[in-house]
């Protein structure tokens, strides 16, 4: 038997931002028609046909992304960001992701940056108590993960600059900057 390819959404424009309170779960398409990808996520989001832009933006509280692969996209493969909707992102989570890569977590198909996460840059308004877990980062152009004015975020159990196992590289541009 042999599995089909994860079903894969090629973006024509960029998505619109997601407000909080929003979970996009690539894992529940399992449930809908068995196991398409046994590496890994079984929705791919590719941006390669868009001019700019990044992949999931998120503005709100309480929201995240899980069991995606997010590739190809001329920004950031997954965002959290003050803009537009709330200066304070808080209480999202980035969980068992592939940005950058294929659905095997094997080849690069790189995002500018994977993942970027922005408070608003006062005390008391930084992005708060977000999880990023999981993940495989790597492939992308630029950094691995950005982030500035954030407070009490985890980053935790990450493949960054590797592939799914672990065991051989595939580089980001660069690493991670956090201010």
């Amino acid at each position: 038997v042999v599995d089909a390819a994860p079903p894969e959404i090629d973006l024509l424009s960029p998505l619109p931002d997601v407000r909080g309170g929003i979970t996009i779960d690539g894992a529940t398409q399992t449930a809908f028609s068995g196991d398409t990808n046994a590496f890994g996520p079984e929705v791919v989001l590719n941006g390669s046909m868009l001019a700019g832009g990044s992949g999931i933006v998120i503005s709100g509280d309480n929201g995240g992304v899980r069991g995606m692969v997010v590739n190809g996209f001329p920004g950031a493969g997954l965002v959290l960001s003050r803009l537009p909707f709330d200066p304070t992102p808080s209480g999202n989570q980035f969980l068992n992701n592939y940005i950058g890569t294929d659905p095997t977590g094997s080849f690069a198909i790189p995002n500018s940056t994977g993942i970027s996460i922005g408070g608003f840059g006062t005390p008391g308004a930084e992005a708060r108590d977000n999880r990023v877990e999981n993940n495989v980062i790597s492939g992308n152009t630029s950094l691995a993960f950005s982030s500035c004015d954030i407070k009490g975020t985890q980053i935790i159990n990450n493949k960054i600059g590797t592939d799914r196992a672990g065991t051989s590289a595939i580089p980001n541009g660069g690493g991670l900057v956090m201010f």
